[in-house]
């Protein structure tokens, strides 16, 4: 899940033929004021699990579906002042983890931040606590780290 701007935007995540994961289409578009629509959007993207596709082109992966929804053209422009969370499930443990900026470009795991939850959590319950994250997250003034000039 990545907040821009005021927006979430919740991405199906698809399994591709050799292993790793790709964005696909349905991307939910919602505002992070409407905690039932963060909220729903995440249900429905935990729900339909990761649909498992052939291996994108390279220019398929150059330029990933999310960008066109955030209006944007690059992923570097994505990225910048964009916040991001990912679910991760374990046998049956489900943790939320936010994501800091990598230098590389994208996001690595906040280890510190990481918030693993109850054994045996309810999607709904999962949803609410991770659009509650989210929603009280784009509450706070959005700070943009600038690069030095060299």
């Amino acid at each position: 899940m990545y907040l821009r701007e005021g927006k979430v935007y919740v991405p199906t995540k698809a399994k591709a033929a050799s292993g790793f994961f790709v964005t696909v289409e349905p991307i939910d578009v919602v505002d992070a004021s409407d905690m039932a629509a963060v909220e729903k959007a995440i249900i429905r993207v935990i729900t339909a699990g990761n649909p498992r596709v052939p291996n994108p082109s390279p220019a398929e992966l150059r330029k990933p579906e999310i960008l066109s929804y955030a209006k944007v053209k690059s992923e570097k422009e994505f990225e910048r002042g964009t916040l991001f969370w990912k679910i991760r499930e374990l046998g049956g443990l489900y943790s939320i983890i936010p994501g800091i900026p990598s230098p590389e470009g994208g996001w690595i795991d906040d280890d510190l931040r990481t918030e693993k939850l109850p054994e045996g959590i309810l999607v709904k319950d999962l949803a609410l606590r991770l659009a509650h994250m989210i929603s009280k997250t784009a509450q706070l003034p959005v700070v943009v780290a600038q690069s030095k000039p060299r």
